[in-house]
């Protein structure tokens, strides 16, 4: 280099950033979905505005995924989909031994 050249960078960290390349950050813990997949996916996708639209480390569900919405089955596709962790409810205990009988809730 010379007196008066510059170096010019190909890109800066905050385009990289902004190309998706963000690290992730922070545990987002939802509860109480009961079936309701749309109202899960505004949820988190709000989340993640908050989060300066960085993914989260982690997303966990502390139980109740189903029953009262329509989505049950959407709901419990689209967390494990997402490999989001989750924790079961006693609605999610109720559907459960629904599916599997009465041997279940021994």
């Amino acid at each position: 280099l010379k007196d008066g050249d510059f170096l010019t960078p190909t890109s800066s960290v905050d385009e990289e950033q902004e190309e998706g390349q963000r690290e992730a950050r922070g545990v987002l813990v939802i509860g109480d979905v009961h079936g309701c997949l749309e109202e899960l996916q505004r949820l988190h996708a709000k989340a993640l505005s908050l989060n300066d639209h960085c993914p989260f480390r982690q997303v966990i569900i502390v139980g109740d995924m189903v029953n009262k919405g329509p989505e049950s089955a959407k709901v419990i596709k689209y967390v494990r989909a997402q490999q989001w962790l989750s924790v079961r409810g006693n609605h999610d205990d109720g559907a459960l031994a629904t599916a599997l009988g009465d041997e279940f809730r021994g």
